[in-house]
């Protein structure tokens, strides 16, 4: 919230907000009436006349911005008041939660860090009044919808850092360390800057944190209300991205079954109650099956199935019409596809197919350096290399700091990212040399999670082992990780601005990144390597990772805040100093098309 701007990035997010504006005036959902991506005749711009004028997204994203964007009608213009005042209390009310529950968490030795805080907290409330201004709502082109589905979006990223902060602390049983995993999961990803945008990709790794976190629960404590509760998100996730939730499902079932079922004790449990957890997936997922009734008219096609039909006349050859309504005899969807399950089958081996020729290729550019310029995932999420050279190098060399319920953790872990990317692999070449698929592999951000975890896990493996050795404080770590993030990211921003090692544009910063993180990674294995070989201390490995994960915070900070410009149908940032800071501080220079 406090860098970023309630703005669209990419054309893409004028469904969701068209979507969520007809839900607001009680519309149809199914053929864009305007607002936004339309020409002031009421004529479709050129991205909706490609797409027949169809709103083929998923409605779970506009049915959850529709709070906010009541909540927002109630202040009218005065809404951005109520933001300010909420980003001015929150600190606040942290350093309360905190002093009752982690007391000893806002001292730093003798010095209380509370009225510090709160006398901080009040003196930006005040700052930013000075400079307040509103923003339009209401009108026939005020972007309420954007804010709307923006600030859940923030919702969604706060649920997200708890969720992970609760997968941190049932793995590893410790509260700072917790916060450390946090953080880093957080910096090694996109979250900040899709949190800021009208995109469902923040809503889609939100259900995979929750999904991730119950299955973490179901493997810790056996108990089987987690697994239910875990398949029955399965299903809310397929709502929110079907490829991600069918993908998830599977690889999470097959996880299910080996892991019930490898032990003969838990065998006579499951199937006494644990084998119908896997039932709850349909549960979860009949508002995903009541959307696609209602755009496709088949329960078990989604709804983006209507990108790839062209419209046809309300009632087709065999008599059948599908949609809730028509518009001059014309359905803007598309006909309910004959053979019911042979049809669900037929879209399922056509979102599995690839291009065999290039799979190994892509792989590697989606990886490490896609071909379209644009930021590879093992950059954005470092923490992948280090999960995988640690992990399997501790396990052979001392299998004894690895506990049955660990070894489960880290199989399951491998599961849920090996599932992301087989939900996209018949994209995978397309994100590769797209330069559509912009500023990270955005299809890509639920892996994020899971492999950041991984990365995590070897971290905390390191410090265990090491232990007993040498005085490892989880709370200086975590500090430390702060520290990094107030001192090396704006440093390596400033580097960037005024040294342009690889040019003053988009792929020059993207090149910065990447070289960066590709040096941190090596020298972070060859610090891991030495504290093995009892060379150096394991202090010198926790200062490379501190400053690996400092970099693609950095890079997320660039994104979120100083291409904020490239945003377009919405308002200035939130808060009315960073606003400031920006028009007094920043130049940004537009060429020509």
């Amino acid at each position: 919230m406090t860098f970023s701007n309630p703005a669209i990035f990419i054309n893409d997010e004028w469904i969701t907000v068209n979507q969520l504006n007809q839900l607001d005036r009680g519309q149809q959902l199914i053929y864009n009436e305007g607002k936004y991506g339309t020409f002031l005749n009421g004529t479709p711009g050129l991205y909706f006349s490609s797409r027949n004028n169809l709103l083929g997204y998923s409605l779970m994203l506009p049915v959850l911005s529709l709070p906010a964007l009541k909540l927002f009608s109630l202040f009218g213009e005065q809404f951005r008041f109520f933001i300010v005042l909420l980003w001015s209390l929150i600190p606040i009310a942290m350093v309360f939660l905190v002093e009752k529950y982690r007391p000893k968490w806002l001292k730093i030795g003798e010095i209380s860090l509370k009225w510090p805080v709160i006398i901080t907290a009040f003196a930006f409330m005040l700052l930013n009044i000075l400079l307040y201004y509103p923003f339009k709502f209401g009108t026939w082109d005020s972007p309420q919808e954007v804010a709307a589905v923006v600030f859940t979006n923030h919702i969604l990223f706060a649920l997200t850092a708890v969720a992970i902060f609760l997968i941190c602390r049932y793995m590893f049983k410790n509260d700072w360390y917790s916060v450390f995993g946090t953080i880093a999961c957080m910096s090694c990803s996109s979250y900040l800057f899709w949190a800021a945008n009208c995109k469902d990709h923040m809503l889609t790794v939100a259900f995979t944190a929750f999904v991730i976190l119950f299955m973490v629960r179901y493997i810790t404590s056996g108990k089987v209300l987690d697994a239910f509760f875990a398949f029955f998100l399965m299903g809310m996730l397929a709502w929110a991205r079907p490829e991600v939730g069918a993908a998830v499902f599977v690889f999470s079932l097959v996880y299910y079954l080996g892991y019930n079922l490898y032990k003969k004790e838990n065998r006579s449990e499951f199937f006494r109650l644990k084998i119908f957890a896997p039932l709850f997936t349909v549960l979860g997922a009949v508002p995903f099956f009541i959307n696609n009734l209602y755009v496709t008219g088949n329960p078990l096609v989604p709804t983006f199935y209507v990108y790839l039909q062209k419209h046809l006349s309300a009632v087709d050859v065999n008599g059948n019409v599908i949609g809730s309504s028509t518009i001059n005899n014309v359905s803007y969807s598309v006909p309910a596809p004959s053979g019911g399950i042979d049809s669900f089958v037929n879209i399922i081996q056509n979102q599995m197919g690839f291009q065999v020729t290039t799979l190994i290729y892509d792989i590697f550019g989606v990886l490490l350096k896609p071909e379209s310029e644009n930021i590879g995932v093992g950059v954005v999420c470092p923490l992948l290399f280090i999960g995988i050279v640690i992990l399997p190098v501790l396990y052979f060399r001392n299998k004894s700091i690895f506990s049955d319920k660990d070894i489960s953790l880290i199989i399951f872990l491998l599961f849920a990212a090996v599932a992301i990317w087989a939900a996209y692999f018949n994209r995978i070449h397309g994100m590769n040399i797209s330069h559509g698929v912009i500023p990270d592999i955005r299809y890509m951000t639920p892996a994020y999670l899971p492999m950041g975890l991984l990365g995590i896990f070897g971290v905390f493996s390191v410090f265990h082992k090491n232990k007993n050795t040498e005085t490892i404080n989880e709370k200086k770590i975590t500090l430390a990780m702060v520290a990094s993030a107030l001192t090396v990211v704006p440093l390596l921003i400033i580097v960037m601005i005024f040294k342009h090692p690889f040019g003053a544009n988009y792929g020059g910063y993207t090149s910065f990144f990447m070289y960066l993180v590709y040096i941190m990674v090596f020298v972070t294995i060859i610090a891991f390597i030495l504290v093995e070989m009892k060379i150096i201390s394991v202090k010198w490995f926790i200062i490379s990772m501190v400053l690996l994960v400092s970099i693609p915070l950095a890079w997320q900070i660039v994104m979120l805040f100083f291409y904020s410009e490239a945003k377009f149908n919405g308002y200035s940032f939130w808060i009315p100093f960073i606003e400031n800071l920006y028009d007094s501080s920043i130049t940004v220079q537009k060429k020509p098309l």
